[in-house]
């Protein structure tokens, strides 16, 4: 901007004598410009002064927001990096994420407020990833009037920006477009999109948004099916949801839960019984991220009951995760674990080591001839497990002596089973 003011080709609506010429309502808007062009290098400058001299306020996101994420303290970050930006930086960076995390933490009004700010900033960018990045963070909640405009605007910017420039990024555009057609209503280009590139993403929004559209066009069991797909995909504890990725799915799943499952908070509640697996499977998510470790082995008891194949899904880890949250309800470890009976938790205990148990066997029985490629994710799985803290209930000397004489010989031997599958592995790798 800097060489604007001395650019000859600007000469014709920057220099006095030329302004002149033209009429009083162009030289009032071209002084305007340059007002702004003014504004904008001091505001560079004073960031650059403040930079100098205090360098973490080149990027907040690596002051102390960063850390304070790292370690879960998201209240705490968010106040911190709020009191960075209020030094208004430029770089778009510094702003990525904050809109996510006020959602995220239940801020509407201060995510309201990031909204204004983005568009504000970032309106005119013709970068692409800004651009798809801003509209996207403007549509986690519904728009309306000049921001909608405006974050539509954004995305079909970046959308129309060559695929071949970045093809890894350029799913991200389509399913940022997919959510624009989505929060204006064209529900039919919606799911076209979103069935498109823009699914070959590795995380589940694609799928979240799909069944909201599905939903809103009157298509309810696919979307039950769609969204309990999505549920499947994807790790929904709170202790993960540490970066704004993860935010983002949270916020889309809590939308598509509140609009696909009518019967969510009668199930919360206790007072009702999901009545199909899509339904059981769409509500893991929320019994995930709200720590109710017995909602949830009982979620997975039934949908095993009802489709075995679930179950033998190796690489999907659904009866791992179903054995993980049988265990934490076993030992007391859950938002509705602590009303459970003795006599109820040994049953869950039981249970997560018969699962583990058929894991156990089927990886083993994928050793028999397998590549080297089976025989490194059969040791990386088992020996994740011995140090999973999900299990450690059913593992850790400590938590052993807690349980009664023949539970505790059993768990032992689950884990000495274990080891000589781990060492199978070993030894097929060496003589390999």
């Amino acid at each position: 901007m800097t060489h604007w003011q001395v650019e000859p080709d600007l000469a014709g609506i920057r220099d006095l004598k030329a302004l002149d010429e033209a009429s009083a309502e162009e030289r009032d808007d071209c002084f305007a410009l340059w007002d702004q062009v003014g504004d904008v290098l001091r505001r560079v400058a004073v960031q650059e002064r403040a930079i100098a001299l205090d360098p973490k306020r080149a990027d907040p996101r690596r002051a102390v927001p960063t850390q304070l994420l790292r370690q879960g303290r998201l209240e705490e970050a968010r106040v911190a990096w709020r009191t960075a930006l209020e030094g208004n930086p430029l770089d778009h960076n510094a702003w990525f994420g904050y809109a996510e995390l006020c959602l995220f933490l239940g801020r509407e009004d201060e995510y309201r407020r990031a909204r204004q700010d983005l568009l504000a900033r970032f309106f005119i960018t013709d970068n692409p990833y800004f651009a798809e990045c801003t509209g996207r963070a403007c549509l986690l909640l519904p728009a309306t009037g000049d921001e909608l405009r405006q974050a539509v605007a954004l995305i079909r910017r970046a959308a129309a920006s060559d695929p071949s420039k970045d093809p890894p990024a350029f799913p991200w555009f389509l399913f940022a477009r997919g959510l624009a057609e989505y929060r204006q209503g064209k529900l039919d280009q919606a799911i076209s999109t979103l069935r498109g590139d823009a699914s070959r993403l590795d995380r589940p929004i694609t799928r979240l948004v799909l069944a909201m559209a599905l939903h809103r066009d009157g298509r309810s069991a696919e979307a039950r099916k769609t969204l309990a797909a999505a549920i499947l995909s994807y790790d929904w504890r709170a202790t993960q949801a540490r970066d704004h990725d993860a935010w983002i799915c949270h916020l889309l799943r809590r939308e598509a839960e509140g609009l696909v499952l009518p019967n969510l908070p009668a199930f919360l509640d206790g007072k009702y019984r999901p009545q199909d697996n899509d339904e059981r499977l769409a509500f893991l998510g929320v019994c995930q991220f709200t720590n109710r470790t017995c909602a949830a082995a009982r979620l997975y008891f039934e949908a095993f009951a009802s489709d075995a194949h679930l179950a033998e899904d190796l690489r999907a880890g659904h009866r791992c995760n179903a054995a993980r949250a049988a265990a934490l309800a076993g030992c007391g470890q859950g938002e509705d674990a602590a009303r459970l009976t003795e006599p109820e938790r040994k049953r869950w205990r039981d249970q997560a080591r018969r699962w583990l148990r058929a894991d156990l066997a089927a990886w083993s029985k994928a050793l028999d001839g397998g590549t080297a490629v089976d025989r490194d994710l059969v040791r990386r799985t088992l020996t994740h497990w011995q140090g999973d803290p999900d299990l450690k209930g059913l593992r850790e000397p400590a938590e052993l002596d807690k349980l009664p004489a023949d539970e505790r010989k059993d768990c032992l031997q689950l884990w000495d089973e274990s080891g000589v599958v781990l060492r199978r592995t070993r030894r097929a790798g060496d003589s390999g």
